[in-house]
Formats: structure tokens, sequence, C-alpha cells
């Protein structure tokens, strides 16, 4: 996923993925507050961070919650679709800033803008739902539209990205890297003290080319204190330099370390015709979705668990972590100054992973709904309908919240104290 402006990998998903429990009480009880002035105070929020920040960082901010609603409009599409019962649907969490009822569902801000979610009644079997609406329940539905509503998120946001792809491609040609080169030299490391300069390429260490950035670091991780030979390009003349490489702990040991950081060298291409461009963008999405499934092994692989606690503990900077909103916001600001073109394609990465990310088959996620709706048509037999017990699988959900919950914080403290991976 490595270009000049775009996280290694894209953002997570701030929204934990909750189709909501079973039971309207809550919703139904008490005054629904409708001042204004909470939204208002939201509005200016968001353009307190455009001048604090920069206006492409709270536009990010903006397209980025507005890709979790159409994530939850999904849901609440697809439950009505399927006969269901949706009694609240919130962007947010925490306590409520404004909210309106239109029919049985009440829509609305909270204060928290970390996720959004869609209340559907009769999630499981620990929901206890009137008799009344016992029809209407998710659980008393057939397999396809159960598992219609779980997907629903996902296949949300891989329209969006496929949608903006083609846009992208149709408007502004398809980006193609043609290479990289050096974007900035570290102090006081071995690319420094060699003399290293930002735009020069890098092509080859000690014989062995270096095409990309990942092959260079390939080639540098087992040479710890090592003296190498780089051939660089630089100013259209190849000379060679002699590099003594660092080392810097790992969760192996050591590897060595040179000190630069890279960015792509990409050209564009000619526009394309709508047709092509559709064409286009289904083969870069599936890029993108191969790209972001190996990221999530790398970030939850041990090595990259281990490499995560050593960057949390100072030792190391790992790129095998997700991003809080903080990162990925400064991410977006980063991508909307280097032009339109590289936020789109930003917010397209964005929607793929958060799909993805989504369908990691384990409750609270979507994928965990689908696998047990899946699971119970398995087990079903003879025109009798099994129910999966959500009880024997709570631990494992608490588990997960918990995961996710100290991820939250660990790269939230790494993008505010400790900057972007890389």
């Amino acid at each position: 996923m490595a270009t000049s402006w775009n996280p290694p990998l894209p953002p997570p998903d701030p929204d934990m993925l909750e189709l909501g429990h079973a039971g309207d009480g809550a919703a139904e009880a008490g005054p629904l507050p409708s001042s204004p002035w909470r939204l208002v105070a939201v509005v200016a929020g968001i353009a307190a961070l455009g001048m604090w920040s920069s206006w492409w960082t709270a536009l990010f901010v903006v397209v980025l919650l507005t890709c979790i609603f159409l994530h939850e409009l999904g849901h609440y599409l697809a439950a009505r679709w399927g006969g269901m019962k949706a009694t609240e649907f919130f962007v947010g969490f925490g306590p409520r800033l404004w909210s309106i009822r239109r029919g049985e569902t009440e829509w609305g801000l909270k204060a928290i803008p970390l996720g959004a979610y869609v209340k559907v009644v009769g999630m499981s079997n620990l929901d206890e739902v009137p008799a009344a609406d016992e029809a209407r329940t998710y659980r008393a539905q057939r397999f396809s539209r159960r598992f219609n509503l779980a997907v629903a998120g996902s296949a949300m946001h891989f329209t969006i990205a496929l949608v903006l792809l083609a846009v992208l491609f149709a408007g502004f040609g398809e980006r193609r890297v043609v290479g990289w080169s050096v974007a900035a030299v570290e102090p006081g490391t071995a690319a420094a003290t060699a003399g290293l300069l930002p735009g020069d390429r890098v092509i080859s260490l000690d014989g062995v080319p270096t095409t990309d950035f990942d092959a260079l670091r390939a080639a540098v991780a087992p040479r710890p204190g090592r003296s190498v030979e780089l051939m660089v390009e630089r100013e259209g003349a190849t000379v060679p330099v002699r590099a003594t490489l660092g080392s810097r702990p790992v969760h192996s040991g050591v590897e060595g370390f040179l000190g630069i950081r890279p960015q792509l060298l990409e050209e564009t291409g000619p526009v394309q015709s709508p047709p092509a461009a559709v064409g286009s963008a289904f083969v870069e999405f599936g890029r993108i979705v191969g790209r972001s499934v190996t990221g999530i092994g790398a970030v939850f692989s041990p090595s990259g668990l281990s490499e995560y606690v050593a960057t949390l503990q100072g030792d190391e900077n790992t790129d095998k972590r997700m991003l809080s909103p903080v990162g990925a916001a400064r991410i977006g600001g980063i991508a909307g100054e280097q032009g339109v073109d590289q936020f789109l394609f930003l917010i397209a990465v964005m929607n793929v992973f958060i799909g993805m990310f989504n369908l990691i088959p384990l409750l609270p996620f979507d994928g965990g709904h689908a696998v047990i709706a899946i699971y119970e048509r398995i087990r079903s037999r003879g025109g009798q309908r099994y129910y999966a017990d959500i009880r024997k699988m709570l631990p494992v959900m608490y588990a997960v919240l918990l995961v996710m919950g100290l991820l939250f914080l660990g790269n939230l403290y790494l993008d505010v104290f400790r900057g972007l991976p890389g």
C-alpha cells in the first residue's frame, strides 16, 4: 500500500460493526432532544479542525463519517427490505446530541464520532422482544435475509470504492508506479553518513536489485553493521556509494538499518472511456482487496503483534499496524494536498479495507454474524430451523472487543505522540 501519501495500511473501521441489539424500549422512552444548537456545535467543531489543521483534513473527516453512515444505511436498507424492524439509526456513540423520529426509527447523532449503529430487533436468542414484533426480528428471518443484512455494510463500502475508482480512471487517468526514490534521509543514520540525498534512486545493494523499497529493506535487514555498496542513480548518473549499515532491535533480535524514507514515482496514463474505466476499476479493486487481506494478516500475525508491542515500548516503528482516526485524518490531509485524485484514491482504498475488515469472521464484526447465519443454515435439517446459542460465543466476542479497544488506544497514542507508521 505504499505511496508517498498513503498509509502502509488503510485506516481501520472505527465503526466496530455493531448491528445493535433487540429491544426498542430505549428508543421509545423519554423526550427526544432536538435542539439544533448541538448539531451546530458538531459543524463548528469540524470547521475548527479545518482552520487548525487543513481543510482537506476536515473534508476527510466528513467523508469518513459519510462512509460510516452509508455502511449502516446498507444494514438499514437490508433490514427494511427483509421485513425487519429497525428502531434506531445513530452516527456516533455515547450521549445523544440530536435526534428525530421518522416512523418506527429514531435517527440522530451522538457525542463520540467513532462509528455508527443500526438497532435491529432480535439479533440473537438473548434478545427479549415483544411477541407482536417476533415475526420482524432478525432471528426469525430466512437465511438469505439474515446473510444479506450481515454483509450489506461491506457491500456498501465495496460499491463506494468501485464508483470512486471508475471516476478516477475516467476523469484523471490511471496512475502507474514506475519506481521509487528517497523522500527523506534521517539524520545520524547510515544513509546520512554515506551522503544519500532526497531524490536519489537506490538501484541495488551489493548487487541485489532494489526495484522497490521492500526489496531494499529485505536486503538491508540481514546485514546489521556490515559495509555495503549501493548503486545510486543521481541526476541521471549512476554512482557507487559505500555505507556501513546501522542496526535496530526487532522482535527476533536486531536487523540492519539504512535510515531513508521512500516515495513512489508515478505517472498518469490517459483518461479512459466509461466502459474501460469500469473494467479497470474492478481490476484495481481486486488488487486492493489482495493487499488489504495481506495487510490484515500482517497486523495480526505473531511477528506483526510482536513488532507492534516493540513500537509501543519505543524500540522500533513498525509499519505493520493500523491507524487511529487521528492518523487517518492526517493521511487524508496529506493526500488532499497532493491532488484530488490522490484523495479520491485514498478514500477508495479506505473503503475496501473497512469492508474487508468488517468481514473478519468473529463477533461483533459483520463477518461474525454472516458466519453464524451460514452455520445455522448448515445445521438446519428437515425443515427444522437450528438457532445458534449466542451465549457460547460471548467470551470470544468480549476478547475481540478487548483486543480492538487496546489496539485503538495504542494506535491513538502512536499517531498523536510518535507520528505515522513507516
